[in-house]
């Protein structure tokens, strides 16, 4: 399974690449840019996107969008200590919202949720080939 995290912070992002360290079948990319997030997004696909609000560069909510054209069928979730930026139209184009602090369990819970509907896709096609 591959996940892209987009985050500057260094501590949120060592806390998450130690996690991710430990999760079995999980290759993980870095970016601390958005900038970075959508060159990544154009040469690499994911299953799993990560994506803070607040960026070096760019707003993460000014590249959810492009991010979600780019990569239909990632599950992009946005994680935040500003929750109360984000409306019902980025809803519509981002999974969920994270709340920083949060619990790794969530992590763990997000990739087994995306892993299973990876899964589900996969078969959902299988069964147009004959």
């Amino acid at each position: 399974m591959n996940v892209l995290l987009v985050e500057d912070d260094p501590d949120v992002r060592g806390l998450l690449e130690s996690h991710f360290s430990r999760i079995p079948h999980v290759v993980l990319d870095v970016v601390d840019r958005g900038s970075e997030a959508l060159g990544q997004s154009l040469t690499s696909r994911y299953d799993l996107i990560l994506l803070d609000l607040h960026l070096l560069d760019v707003g993460g909510l000014d590249i959810l969008p492009v991010l979600r054209g780019s990569l239909p069928r990632s599950v992009i979730v946005v994680i935040t200590g500003y929750s109360d930026l984000v409306t019902e139209e980025d809803f519509e184009v981002a999974e969920a919202v994270v709340s920083k602090p949060f619990d790794l369990s969530v992590v763990d819970e997000l990739v087994q949720l995306t892993k299973e509907m990876r899964e589900r896709r996969a078969r959902i096609r299988s069964l147009g080939l004959s």
